[in-house]
C-alpha cells in the first residue's frame, strides 16, 4: 500500500475528530493495526490504547473483499 490520504492524530483537538481520523485509517488498511501504528508512527499498543479510549471495537471478521 502506498501512502494514504490520513490526517495525523496529533493534528485535531476534538475528541471526535481524533476518533473519525482513527477510524479512516482502520478502514483505509483493512484494520490492519500494524500497517495503522506505522502511518501514526507509534507501536501497535498504542493503538489499541487509542481503539480502548476511543470505544472502538475491532470486528470479529472482516470477510474477504
Amino acid at each position: 500500500l502506498g501512502q494514504k490520504n490520513v490526517t495525523s492524530l496529533a493534528e485535531p483537538s476534538e475528541h471526535s475528530d481524533r476518533r473519525r481520523c482513527l477510524l479512516l485509517a482502520l478502514e483505509a488498511y483493512r484494520w490492519n493495526i500494524t500497517e495503522v501504528a506505522r502511518r501514526f508512527d507509534v507501536s501497535r499498543p498504542t493503538i489499541y490504547r487509542w481503539l480502548q479510549h476511543h470505544g472502538i471495537e475491532q470486528p470479529r471478521f472482516l470477510g474477504k473483499q
